[in-house]
């Protein structure tokens, strides 16, 4: 398919291979509004494209994340954020499902990580919400349905104690699993209460770590890095010619089991 069977705005040139299907996609108005945003926002994007390059160079060569000085002021002032109704004030399980393709879910964070949250939130008055747990039910599998509910209990119980507010879960048969992990450990509508002053004060980066959460984040990156492992294994099997980069993945067990497909990058 040739470029001049599609109407192009001015100044617009399509360099990429085109098929017939484009031209459902690429009609005279997507252009025209593709153009519009380019003209408005392309200094701006190779502008931040250019400082993050250059901030990996930073810590390619041992400099180590942190805040921005620009945040200073904010992080160090003194304030709170207002009072919630009393109808609010109990959060304890929220349901965000369903799980689709549309949700992108870290939750394999380190519990260092978990702690800073807490002490950040409740130093401002507000609710500090646990993660949602990596694992849910499997479908036809009794077994490993009761392994993973175990798994997820063992961290609610950990968030309820560590001081969370309350917990998110997105399937359905994790609610009642949460709710009583909070309900035997936190008596209260909420943790608020619980400044954790002896949590971590900044970002756990890597020369602040201390020695207790080393195993925690060992765990994480090995979690991670089992997840990627598999992602990478099994997408090039669900490749399939006619469907392009649109692909099918399955993680045992983990909640990204539950999103239908995702695109294979």
């Amino acid at each position: 398919m040739h470029t001049s069977t599609l109407l192009l705005p001015e100044g617009v040139e399509i360099l990429g291979k085109l098929s017939p299907e484009f031209t459902q996609i690429l009609s005279p108005r997507a252009l025209a509004f593709v153009a519009k945003l380019a003209r408005k926002f392309e200094a701006r994007r190779s502008e931040l494209l250019a400082f993050r390059a250059g901030r990996q160079a930073e810590f390619d060569a041992g400099k180590l994340p942190d805040f921005l000085p620009e945040s200073r002021l904010i992080r160090e002032g003194d304030w709170k954020v207002s009072a919630v109704p009393a109808e609010l004030r109990d959060r304890r399980v929220e349901i965000t499902g369903p799980a689709d393709r549309k949700m992108v879910i870290n939750a394999l964070n380190s519990r260092a990580y978990a702690l800073l949250l807490i002490r950040t939130c409740h130093k401002r008055n507000t609710f500090a919400m646990g993660g949602m747990a990596a694992r849910i039910p499997v479908k036809n599998d009794a077994a490993a349905t009761r392994g993973a509910i175990d798994k997820v209990r063992a961290d609610e119980i950990r968030e309820a104690t560590d001081g969370c507010d309350g917990t998110w879960v997105a399937h359905p048969d994790l609610v009642e699993v949460a709710r009583t992990a909070f309900d035997e450990h936190m008596h209260t509508p909420n943790q608020i209460y619980r400044k954790r002053e002896d949590g971590p004060h900044r970002g756990p980066g890597p020369a602040r770590l201390q020695s207790g959460h080393i195993p925690f984040l060992q765990r994480g990156i090995v979690s991670n890095g089992h997840a990627s492992l598999e992602h990478c294994q099994s997408a090039p099997k669900a490749m399939s010619p006619n469907r392009g980069h649109h692909c099918r993945l399955f993680l045992p067990n983990y909640l990204r089991d539950a999103q239908p497909e995702f695109h294979y990058k």
